[in-house]
């Protein structure tokens, strides 16, 4: 089993050369994206120095809103990685990763994940109509528990808007690439879902 500071390490070498060589806010080709999903892949929580009885995953106020912790581990301009942290029935609400691809590991524990992609590309659709309600498709909407394989998501597939609910203790390892940045108008961005729409709201 690795250390937690070679399997990082091991993560990020792989995140510098996949994503520097993709540039800014492109798509790594095929190869690049299994080259680190492989390293994902192999990753464990015990690589990482979680468990979980640690702090982050006690709920404080059994009747309040569970605390969310994330871990920063690295972030540059072209990729950044980090582990979220939620206790039982913690939520990261549904939100997007506008022009970006997502590795997520579940290194522990059982979530509920539902994702969505728009139904037409973002695109196709007139700058004036993009704060309004959108249709959406459903990706994916089920139970996760670990040891699983890393999910990938993409700019314009693969549920590039989604929400965790965990059902226990859970760890997520989450690689970005690019990260969020203002700047550049990668903003994070919430949701709110309707039966026919999701409508877009500011963070």
């Amino acid at each position: 089993m690795a250390t937690p500071v070679v399997a990082v390490q091991r993560l990020f070498e792989a995140c510098r050369e996949v994503f520097n060589d993709a540039g800014p806010g492109a798509v790594p080709p095929p190869a690049g994206i299994e080259r680190v999903k492989a390293v994902l892949d192999s990753i464990t929580a015990a690589d990482v120095g979680l468990t979980p009885n640690m702090s982050y995953f006690r709920r404080v106020d059994p009747h309040g809103t569970p605390k969310i912790t994330y871990l920063h581990l690295y972030k540059c301009e072209a990729f950044s990685i980090g582990i979220f942290c939620l206790p039982s029935r913690g939520v990261i609400p549904l939100h997007n990763h506008p022009g970006m691809t997502v590795f997520s590991k579940l290194l522990f524990g059982t979530m509920h994940v539902k994702s969505y992609d728009w139904a037409a590309a973002q695109q196709d659709i007139p700058d004036a109509k993009l704060q309004g309600p959108r249709l959406a498709k459903v990706k994916s909407d089920g139970i996760l528990t670990a040891p699983r394989e890393t999910s990938v998501l993409y700019p314009e597939d693969g549920g590039n808007m989604h929400c965790f609910t965990a059902q226990n203790a859970c760890a997520v390892l989450d690689v970005l690439g690019p990260p969020y940045d203002d700047g550049s108008g990668r903003h994070c961005q919430y949701y709110n879902v309707s039966s026919s729409a999701i409508s877009v709201g500011k963070t």
